[in-house]
């Protein structure tokens, strides 16, 4: 381990890495690598509720599908929320400005007798019209240490989802149907595309898993939580 710290750290192009390291570069030689990159960030508009309530960006995350992953995960933060559906007891709104913060450092769970500490991963579940920012912004908080779970549309077309998988540690695709996200607490049926779901996991950047799970056994794992919950 401190061989390759020194390694890393001695300022080796790429190249001469992959000359050392050949086909068998290791994951903290490609994190390395990443790490290094640049990311052009995007200056967005400041994001208001009026702009989003004319669009279908407030629609909130089915909770069948929140609980599976978060059984996996453990969420401690939710950074795009609003107060009747967040998903976790500690939360940013559209108020709060989650662009404007340091996910890393900023998105704080509140323990009862403990404070303020850094526990759980991120979940986010941007507005589909605005995605970019919050995938730099998932980034971002990867290479400080932070991991972030996001779903997002699926759509490859477009540059966002390149840089998502670019860095992403695992890219899951939600086959067989679409997900019905929730209006008021209602399923809607207006989701004209598929869905992803990126893991960016400070571990692993650049890792890029790729794997598929059904939308029926998504919903069927999370559907054990949400009636524990309402229990």
């Amino acid at each position: 381990e401190p061989i390759l710290e020194n390694i890393l750290n001695s300022g080796v192009s790429n190249t001469q890495l992959y000359k050392m390291f050949g086909n068998g570069w290791t994951i903290e030689v490609i994190a390395h690598i990443f790490k290094q990159m640049p990311i052009k960030h995007t200056t967005p508009e400041k994001i208001t509720v009026e702009s989003l309530k004319m669009s279908n960006d407030l629609w909130s995350t089915p909770p069948e599908v929140f609980n599976a992953l978060d059984m996996e995960f453990g969420f401690g933060f939710d950074v795009c929320a609003e107060h009747e559906t967040a998903k976790c007891a500690d939360y940013w709104t559209i108020e709060d400005d989650a662009l404007s913060k340091d996910w890393a450092e900023d998105a704080k769970s509140r323990i009862p007798g403990a404070g303020l500490i850094e526990m759980g991963a991120l979940w986010c579940n941007p507005p589909y019209s605005k995605i970019t920012p919050w995938v730099e912004k998932a980034i971002e908080a990867q290479r400080n240490g932070r991991i972030t779970v996001m779903l997002v549309m699926c759509d490859p077309s477009v540059k966002w989802f390149s840089l998502a998988a670019q860095f992403a540690s695992e890219i899951r695709f939600v086959t067989e149907g679409r997900l019905a996200f929730l209006k008021n607490g209602k399923p809607q049926s207006g989701n004209n595309k598929g869905s992803a779901i990126f893991v960016f996991d400070p571990h692993r950047i650049g890792a890029g898993h790729v794997s598929f799970v059904t939308r029926e056994s998504l919903l069927s794992k999370g559907k054990v939580k949400t009636l524990e919950v309402a229990a």
